[in-house]
């Protein structure tokens, strides 16, 4: 046998010895430190394409990094009440409030930033399954996630579809719900 032939079949068998132990590089980043909190969420429903009718894209955006109060925003704000816009002072007429007042602008004075972030993480962890092969809907939702570190975990789904679009219309809503104010008297 020629040299090359020995050495061709030698070096597989050195490999193989040689990789029989731990993977010392993946057990020791799995050991690493713990993953830092997700802190912003951008939550969105895409609306049709502009040369179709139908509202435009909603964004809800969750900001809880610094502060004890989570920041959520809802844009375009289409929650806030129309005698709070500008040119609405009929609304006003003979002292009557309309029915959409119960809702008032968005503060975000509800949600704690630990609660903001038990949300976020509870999306995150439905968001972790074995991803759905997505051939696009016609109501797609986007979801992206931020951790304190950087790192972003996004995620593109149907709003009719199981699993986490599920989770994340449950946190939209509950969101929102605690951004409204009370009752303007």
């Amino acid at each position: 046998m020629s040299k090359f032939f020995i050495v061709v079949l030698a070096f597989p068998l050195f490999a193989l010895i040689g990789c029989s132990g731990k993977n010392t590089i993946t057990s020791s980043a799995t050991q690493a430190v713990p993953l830092s909190p997700f802190v912003e969420a951008y939550l969105e429903y895409v609306g049709p394409p502009q040369r179709w009718a139908g509202p435009n894209s909603v964004i809800v955006h969750i900001f809880a990094r610094d502060s004890d109060t989570a920041e959520i925003k809802v844009i375009p704000n289409f929650l806030r009440p129309n005698f709070l816009r500008p040119n609405y002072a009929s609304a006003l007429h003979e002292n009557r409030i309309p029915a959409s007042s119960s809702s008032g602008p968005l503060l975000g004075n509800k949600m704690t930033r630990v609660m903001a972030r038990e949300e976020l993480v509870r999306l995150a962890s439905a968001m972790s399954g074995p991803e759905q092969p997505f051939f696009g809907c016609l109501n797609p939702i986007r979801a992206r996630l931020v951790r304190a570190d950087g790192s972003v975990l996004e995620r593109h789904g149907c709003r009719d579809t199981a699993g986490w679009p599920v989770t994340l219309s449950q946190l939209v809503s509950r969101s929102i719900a605690a951004t409204q104010v009370a009752q303007v008297q």
